[in-house]
Formats: structure tokens, C-alpha cells, sequence
């Protein structure tokens, strides 16, 4: 959603599912604004090339833009869209 320059979409989703991660939210908001500047720079694109071109430098680059704590083997979140509670479960 953010790979099409659509602001919007990506709050709504936010809001939906209770779920807003600071750390990604500046790869959000570069995404965003690298699609919006694509678009305005390259007319000749479609929104679909700019929206594949930028998931394929988000794929390459998910080890930036991710955080690692989210990544944790074992690590799973729950939402109850007033805070986020985190459970451990241990392999023992």
C-alpha cells in the first residue's frame, strides 16, 4: 500500500488492526513518499511498475526496514487495540 504512494490506505490499516510500529513507520512514510515522487518524475510509468519496483527494494532491504525485535523466533504479538501484549513461548 505504501509501494502505491497512498497515505490513506496504510492509516486505515493501522487503525483496523490496532497495530502502528514506530520503527517501520519512517520506512512507511519514505516509501510513501519515494512513490509519490516516482509517479509525479517518471509519467510514463504505470502505478503498478513504480508499486513492483519499490516491493522489490523493500525485499532487498527488509533487514532495515523490519525490526529485529519483531523478528524474534517464538516471539508472538497480540492486539487487544488498547495495548499490545507480548507472550514468550519457550520450546522446555
Amino acid at each position: 500500500m505504501a509501494c502505491l504512494g497512498i497515505a490513506q490506505h496504510v492509516k486505515y490499516c493501522q487503525t483496523a488492526t490496532g497495530i502502528k510500529d514506530a520503527y517501520t513507520q519512517y520506512w512507511i512514510d519514505d516509501l510513501i513518499k519515494r512513490a509519490r515522487t516516482m509517479q509525479e518524475n517518471k509519467l510514463q510509468c504505470s502505478s503498478a511498475s513504480i508499486q513492483v519496483e519499490l516491493i522489490e527494494w523493500a525485499k532487498e532491504n527488509q533487514d532495515r526496514i523490519y525490526s529485529k525485535f519483531l523478528t524474534l523466533k517464538g516471539l508472538y504479538i497480540l492486539n487487544n487495540n488498547t495495548s499490545i501484549s507480548l507472550t514468550l513461548f519457550s520450546r522446555f
